[in-house]
């Protein structure tokens, strides 16, 4: 009886070390992948700069109302 409450306390120790091992996997790369998100939307917000100016200056350009 002793020996299957060893054998069973072994595989849960076990089962929660590879639940922890895998999860600190996954939050590593959900920590990169968040790096990475925020880094493009910098650059996405970078490069609409120019086509927001160019378009607010074809709108001044042609007399339309902004509102519009």
């Amino acid at each position: 009886m002793m020996v299957w409450v060893i054998v069973g306390a072994s595989l849960a120790v076990a089962a929660l070390a590879a639940i922890g091992f895998f999860a600190f996997g996954v939050f590593r790369a959900a920590k990169d992948l968040s790096r990475e998100l925020g880094r493009a939307s910098r650059v996405v917000s970078q490069a609409a700069e120019p086509i927001k100016a160019g378009l607010a200056q074809a709108q001044l350009g042609n007399g339309s109302r902004p509102d519009r």
